[in-house]
């Protein structure tokens, strides 16, 4: 029997129709998963994420002006420094709410150095927590931030000589240790870090910061931007004050001896002025992958426990040994995260040393109790 060869020819207007069908489905399909991802945006914005908008308007506005919304460029001896802030009129730029240009007689006044970790961190916290061990002696209490964000142990000391000392502390507390490694490497080296930190240039735009604003009435357009806007501020940050960022894995490591000489100073410094020293250890992330990077953190922890060791009346916090971070205690290498206990724990390990050592700081030198 003869086989039959049946030629299938396709109708060309039923393979238009079938293409629009899909070009239908398609573009319905893509329309359900932008309202959706719209509509689970809107809610998210409901529920406290318009702050996503207002900060992104904030910095792109500074961003667009070349402006630092925090930082002054204008000291002769710092690279930045804190802006003046309205309730800091009396102290420029040192963080205080209602502080004394010259200091009165009832008030006993801890002075906090350091980067990042300081300037967001702690101070506010140990003032609250310790008050009342103040108040119950007739003092007041001012505990002050006189750090910046990215600050190495070299600017604290520019800072601790020639811009606190006028506000004449009662106790200083430093912490430092991660600022001072990144300018450890690199292929060109210079011990005052100069190879490294640069005056801080013009805040750079985003690309995005041109986008026409009527992009902003779409929640999940807000969103999706926030997850790039931080790490391109970061980057951007880092760009503006360093001349380079270093490569943990491949460039040379010159050890961390200016760290070394900086702290040395400001505790000859402030021995000089009878106002006494507390040296922490900074607590670091030990799940780091830049493990280069944890090493000579390390060192500059190992410098610190020395340098207290050597100094008589240095009181040594040994924080970084109390408090073990790790990934679940802290956003990134030095960071506490925000919904863990880490920095309280470090606010609680200040302040149990603080009360420890009341008595001795009430009497010594140019404290409250010889006035």
């Amino acid at each position: 029997m003869e086989a039959i060869s049946v030629v299938n020819v396709r109708n060309p207007v039923i393979a238009r129709a079938s293409r629009r069908r899909k070009l239908v489905f398609v573009v319905v399909l893509c329309g359900a998963i932008l309202g959706a991802g719209e509509l689970a945006a809107r809610l998210r914005l409901t529920m406290g994420g318009r702050d996503h908008q207002v900060m992104y308007a904030w910095h792109r506005k500074h961003r667009l002006s070349g402006a630092w919304v925090e930082q002054d460029r204008e000291h002769p001896y710092l690279p930045y420094y804190p802006k003046v802030k309205a309730p800091d009129i009396e102290m420029p730029g040192l963080r205080l709410a209602g502080s004394d240009a010259v200091k009165p007689p009832d008030v006993f006044r801890i002075f906090c150095l350091g980067g990042s970790t300081t300037y967001y961190g702690y101070p506010s916290k140990l003032q609250a927590a310790l008050e009342s061990d103040f108040s119950t002696r007739g003092l007041r209490l001012e505990v002050v931030n006189a750090a910046d964000v990215s600050w190495t142990s070299a600017e604290s000391l520019i800072n601790f000589s020639l811009r606190c000392l006028p506000y004449e502390p009662d106790a200083v507390i430093v912490y430092h240790a991660v600022n001072d490694c990144w300018p450890a490497f690199g292929e060109e080296w210079r011990p005052d870090y100069s190879h490294w930190r640069r005056r801080l240039i013009d805040r750079r735009a985003l690309w995005w910061d041109h986008l026409p604003g009527v992009l902003d009435r779409s929640a999940a357009f807000v969103h999706v931007r926030s997850w790039f806007e931080i790490p391109a501020r970061y980057a951007g940050w880092k760009r503006a004050m360093m001349q380079y960022v270093p490569d943990f894995e491949t460039d040379t490591y010159h050890g961390v001896d200016p760290y070394r000489r900086n702290i040395s100073s400001i505790v000859a410094i402030a021995q000089a002025n009878d106002i006494p020293v507390l040296l922490s250890t900074q607590v670091y992330n030990a799940d780091e992958p830049r493990k280069r990077l944890v090493d000579a953190i390390r060192d500059v922890n190992l410098i610190t426990c020395e340098l207290a060791e050597k100094y008589p009346g240095v009181t040594l916090i040994d924080a970084a040994k109390t408090i073990a971070g790790s990934d679940e205690l802290m956003m990134d290498i030095c960071h506490f995260r925000r919904d863990r206990d880490g920095e309280d724990q470090l606010v609680e390990l200040f302040a149990a040393t603080f009360r420890e050592r009341l008595a001795d700081f009430l009497g010594s030198g140019r404290t409250l109790a010889s006035k």
